[in-house]
């Protein structure tokens, strides 16, 4: 199984909160982790704000972490000319924030690139509804 984190859902990894087991254990189970490059960036965002407020000890250490998943461990989807178009699309067809018509647009994008079905998973319930309507496979780690 391929699956595809958005940012809501991968932020589990670091920081202990609901749904936290399920994507660790998930993790364990893939095929294959991908997730859009811009998930990198706000899940730093997530992590740092988390330590600056004191919410979180050591955020140091789990920035590293997920650097070093990053570049070991998670297949990156770029968020090229073709994501941004079907971004744009998102955007204008749902009303989408635009990180996450990138998120949807970017797990389409890994589709594409895998050759096979990819399974997004998502903690953000307007955007697991959205990606339904396009037909992507979502799960929800929380539910």
């Amino acid at each position: 199984m391929i699956l595809f984190f958005d940012s809501s859902s991968l932020a589990k990894r670091y920081v202990r909160e609901p749904g936290t087991e399920a994507v660790l254990s998930l993790m364990t189970r893939a095929e294959l982790l991908s997730a859009s490059r811009l998930t990198w960036v706000e899940v730093t965002s997530a992590i740092t704000r988390a330590g600056r407020d004191r919410s979180l000890e050591n955020a140091d250490e789990y920035i590293r972490a997920l650097d070093d998943d990053f570049s070991v461990v998670i297949d990156i989807i770029d968020v090229t000319a073709n994501v941004i178009a079907d971004t744009r699309r998102l955007v204008r067809r749902y009303g989408l924030r635009a990180g996450d018509a990138v998120q949807l647009a970017s797990v389409q994008e890994a589709t594409i690139r895998y050759g096979k079905p990819v399974r997004f998973v998502c903690s953000d319930r307007r955007l697991v509804t959205t990606a339904r309507e396009e037909a992507v496979d979502t799960l929800d780690p929380v539910a």
